[in-house]
């Protein structure tokens, strides 16, 4: 019912229409590119600024805005669901071994958020290192991958 009226309201069709237009506007190295990092910095385990993380990483290398941050809002709501298997992975790969950590931390930032973020800052540091190498692995299959397809299904980068 809620979506029936949402749709009544809101034009699906002129949006995907108007974000493909703004989406032909780059290059497809660049496009390809631009859903990969809005994918990898979507769901880096620490929550609370990858919008600017993402925000700030396409405007150094000049990527559309629109691409990278539609590819980290659709990620968006699965980076809760991540942090805690790139904690425990990076636990296994980094060392450390505390697997009853999510009831410790849990009570930890209901008491005290800050000396929670101090005791836990080495678990949260090696969630990021397994993000970053999982993430690396991730990132370049899946560019190459996009890549060959928006070459094969003839992106050409400019707006008819």
């Amino acid at each position: 019912m809620m979506f029936h009226r949402l749709k009544n309201k809101f034009d699906f069709e002129k949006f995907r229409k108007k974000l493909f237009e703004y989406a032909s506007e780059s290059d497809p190295k660049k496009a390809a590119l631009a859903v990969t990092l809005g994918i990898c910095l979507g769901v880096i385990p620490f929550l609370g600024f990858t919008f600017i993380l993402v925000a700030l990483t396409g405007y150094f290398l000049r990527l559309n805005q629109v691409i990278i941050q539609t590819a980290h809002v659709l990620v968006s709501p699965f980076q809760l669901s991540f942090i805690y298997p790139f904690m425990m992975v990076g636990q296994y790969l980094f060392g450390g071994g505390n697997y009853q950590l999510i009831g410790k931390i849990r009570y930890a930032v209901r008491s005290d958020f800050l000396s929670s973020l101090r005791e836990f800052s080495g678990i949260i540091l090696s969630g990021i290192g397994a993000w970053l190498i999982i993430m690396l692995i991730f990132g370049t299959i899946f560019y190459r991958l996009l890549l060959m397809a928006l070459m094969r299904k003839g992106f050409s980068g400019q707006v008819e």
